[in-house]
């Protein structure tokens, strides 16, 4: 994979642009890559679903600053049927 990566980047760089479809573009399932079976797509996840972890590690905010967020709407979510 590494060396995939490397004949990419310097494709890239020898042009001195990319073309997204004719460099990123995978010719191959995922799944020879991984060996492993594909269960199918997955549902998209819901409005706010991973608003919570993702403040909580990325910007490191607290329980009480987190409930505040949401108390104010700042933060917001919405289940599947809702």
């Amino acid at each position: 994979m590494r060396e995939v990566v490397q004949q990419l980047l310097d494709r890239i760089a020898t042009r001195g642009e990319c073309d997204v479809v004719a460099d990123l573009a995978v010719p191959i399932p995922l799944t020879v890559i991984g060996g492993g079976d594909v269960a199918g797509p997955l549902p998209a996840p819901d409005l706010g679903e991973h608003n919570m972890v993702v403040v909580e590690h990325y910007l490191q905010y607290d329980a009480d600053r987190l409930a505040r967020l949401t108390a104010t709407g700042v933060l917001a979510s919405q289940q599947s049927g809702e």
